[in-house]
């Protein structure tokens, strides 16, 4: 039973084999070269975050053993400037949203109705990751953001 679900992502077949497109979100080993050497170049005001070149790890193209405090400025700074003219504009735009709700959640000043409306955005922004990303992204971690703006 075909569901036609993300068509994009079907196999193609070629002759008598089958070729797996590329995700949406994937990064070609170049993007990610870039992204990369872009986040070993920033530099930070002491106090401001850690140096966060040294969690990546070499040629794997991978980021790891961040702390939560770096985390917060790698999702609201550096994510959205390190991903310009990478991936679609869709991705893009829902990763830019993801960024400015956190910006406005974690503000020296809050007020109710702004975190009133984004307690309304964040069910749209996750609604829009679901259609990009595979079930497995969704954790228990990702639905908590619904509960952020209240607490």
């Amino acid at each position: 039973m075909q569901l036609n679900l993300k068509k994009e992502l079907h196999l193609k077949q070629n002759r008598d084999s089958f070729t797996m497109p590329m995700a949406c979100y994937h990064l070609t080993k170049e993007e990610k070269r870039k992204v990369l050497q872009f986040m070993t170049s920033i530099k930070f005001p002491d106090g401001f975050a850690s140096n966060v070149s040294r969690y990546i790890k070499g040629e794997e193209f991978q980021l790891s053993g961040m702390k939560s405090h770096d985390f917060y400025v790698f999702i609201q700074r550096i994510l959205t400037i390190a991903i310009r003219g990478c991936l679609t504009k869709e991705v893009r735009q829902v990763l830019f949203e993801l960024s400015e709700f956190f910006k406005k959640l974690c503000s020296k000043t809050s007020f109710l109705d702004v975190l009133q409306e984004e307690e309304r955005n964040i069910a749209l922004i996750l609604c829009k990751l679901e259609l990009i990303f595979p079930p497995s992204f969704f954790d228990i971690m990702i639905h908590l953001m619904v509960h952020l703006p209240y607490e």
